[in-house]
């Protein structure tokens, strides 16, 4: 057996140790970001303008499989998003991003624009059923001091979510096309049935009946509509599931054709999104 000097041993154990050390910091420094927001005024969230994107761009992000666990139910239910029953009568919980920090700390945030970014959470429903919700929060600094908009930035929750159960871009719906039911849709993410039971179920039980409905879906390379029609008013979500069909799909590159729809509250009220051309 080779024997190795002492001075050699030595050196191995200290590359070693900085090479640990470096990892340990890598892996870290997702965290960071949660760790910074905390330290956010608590009287009133805003920072300089900035501010947020330098924490991004310095940050390392985990990976989804990564983040912390939530409770599904419990998570939704902090949201508002759980029945949906508050963004359907236009009373969302508009959290502060701190706020949000404070309750559920943040491992994972991505800018989309200069007035929009997304923070995604990793939710548990039954064992081995997990959901991702990417949460949108905006710029809205200029609601409370429009001479404000150029210096400072308040990132605030208003109500629009989407859901996956993994990472999915356009391609992955090449296969879907006009007539395929909800099934169909749910064979490559099955967290549209998230959206049925979070949006249709209280629009059923205030409304009676549904005949049109719209799910969006956030994938890697831009934004997917997907509207469905029934032949039928449906009065449940098992008639919902066996009779909606989808009557168009179409895909988006860019935010800025959808954020004005206000997705979420605008398709609930409306069966169905209009999106700008």
């Amino acid at each position: 057996m080779k024997k190795f000097s002492k001075r050699t041993l030595i050196i191995t154990i200290c590359a070693l140790f900085i090479i640990i050390s470096v990892a340990g910091v890598w892996a870290m420094a997702g965290n960071n970001i949660s760790e910074e927001i905390s330290k956010w005024r608590q009287q009133k969230s805003w920072q300089n303008k900035g501010t947020l994107e330098n924490l991004i761009q310095e940050n390392n992000m985990l990976s989804l499989s990564e983040l912390s666990p939530y409770n599904y139910y419990e998570f939704l239910n902090f949201t508002g998003i759980l029945g949906f029953v508050n963004l359907y009568l236009g009373r969302y919980k508009p959290y502060g991003l701190r706020e949000f920090n404070d309750k559920y700390p943040i491992e994972y945030i991505k800018s989309i624009d200069s007035d929009h970014i997304y923070v995604v959470y990793k939710l548990y429903k039954e064992e081995n059923e997990t959901i991702y919700v990417y949460l949108v929060f905006n710029n809205c600094i200029g609601e409370y001091d429009k001479s404000s908009n150029d210096e400072f930035e308040y990132w605030s929750y208003r109500g629009e979510f989407y859901f996956i159960s993994e990472e999915l871009k356009f391609s992955d719906y090449s296969s879907i096309k006009a007539g395929d039911g909800i099934d169909n849709i749910a064979s490559i993410d099955p967290t549209v049935y998230s959206y049925l039971y979070n949006i249709m179920a209280p629009r059923l039980g205030m409304e009676g009946t549904v005949k049109q409905f719209c799910t969006l879906h956030l994938l890697e390379d831009g934004y997917l509509v997907i509207n469905y029609i029934s032949d039928t008013y449906c009065i449940n979500i098992e008639e919902a599931t066996a009779h909606l069909k989808v009557s168009s799909i179409t895909f988006y590159k860019n935010y800025e054709n959808i954020k004005e729809a206000k997705p979420n509250s605008y398709l609930f009220k409306n069966g169905k999104v209009e999106l700008p051309s």
